[in-house]
């Protein structure tokens, strides 16, 4: 099994800049917005690069069966909000845009 190239920490980072909030925020329990939708997203990246669900709830601070949940909800917040969708699709090229970053690193060092 591969490991996923992103730790949750580094999503994590990416997901705070973009909300403008804080890690230790998104980790907490606070219901006021932005903070519910930016801990949708951080579970939706790190779901897709390959964390598994067990270490994305450790780094959320939330229980396990949350996390699918979290993900349903945000699959109906990108249909309904535009704001959601944009933040997403920020979300999405800045983690292309470390991940490219990370390859070429790991590429440079093989070398």
């Amino acid at each position: 099994m591969n490991l996923p190239v992103l730790t949750e920490v580094q999503i994590l980072e990416l997901v705070a800049k973009e909300y403008n909030v804080t890690v230790k925020e998104i980790q907490g329990s606070n219901r006021k917005r932005p903070l519910p939708e930016s801990r949708r997203m951080a579970c939706f990246f790190m779901d897709d690069i390959g964390h598994e669900r067990k270490d994305i709830a450790d780094a959320l601070q939330l229980d396990r069966s949350n996390i699918t949940g979290q993900l349903r909800v945000l699959n109906d917040e990108l249909t309904l909000y535009r704001d959601t969708k944009e933040h997403f699709q920020n979300l999405l090229k800045a983690v292309n845009n470390l991940l490219n970053k990370v390859n070429n690193e790991r590429k440079t060092e093989l070398k």
